[in-house]
């Protein structure tokens, strides 16, 4: 069997900021406002749909997260290494494959660190999008 190769990836961090002006934005209670949302919430930005799930993540203490996902447009392929045969990955008919953002929220803060999964995935401005349209009683003048 081939040895897996070594994945390195970038954790970026963002402060979310009003992108009118770009001035902070007051902190939020993001443990609050993640810890009532049991099922996704979905946004339509730029045309596509982008789901965003809550979880509690317990890395050092409890913080909130969001795993942010997109649907691809095409079913991923698989190899065979011996023969090199190549054949879409079997989906189950309900289910979608998907691209997906970590996000995870900072305690005490508005900044947020983003793990995309590969390069596929949404980027932290669709996140931005998608965080404006899911908070509660959104101000529209606010992005």
């Amino acid at each position: 069997m081939a040895q897996r190769k070594q994945l390195e990836r970038t954790v970026q961090y963002w402060e979310l900021v009003d992108a009118r002006d770009g001035s902070k934005v007051p902190a939020v209670n993001w443990a609050a406002w993640l810890a009532p949302v049991t099922k996704p919430i979905d946004a339509t930005i730029d045309g596509a749909k982008v789901s965003g799930t809550a979880h509690l993540a317990r890395l050092a203490g409890s913080v909130y997260g969001i795993v942010l996902s997109t649907e691809k447009d095409y079913v991923p392929q698989q190899r065979e290494p011996v023969s090199g045969a190549q054949k879409p990955v079997k989906i189950s008919r309900s289910w979608s494959p998907v691209d997906n953002l970590f996000v995870i929220f900072l305690p005490g803060t508005n900044a947020i660190a983003v793990l995309a999964e590969s390069v596929a995935s949404s980027r932290a401005s669709k996140f931005a999008a998608w965080l404006t349209k899911a908070l509660p009683n959104p101000d529209p003048e606010f992005a």
